[in-house]
């Protein structure tokens, strides 16, 4: 489980980091910036 505490280590260091800037809320995109991603939700009507 060396993998998984690894992943929390990283996630606990990057919000620490942004809330010491003061920042209140911080939220990754776990797939990155996408051109067009804010119009994904409109496309799946079609």
């Amino acid at each position: 489980m060396a993998e998984g505490s690894n992943v929390d280590d990283i996630r606990e260091s990057v919000y620490k980091r942004f809330t010491d800037l003061g920042f209140k809320f911080v939220t990754i995109d776990m797939k990155g910036y996408r051109l067009g991603s804010m119009n994904a939700t409109l496309n799946n009507g079609k």
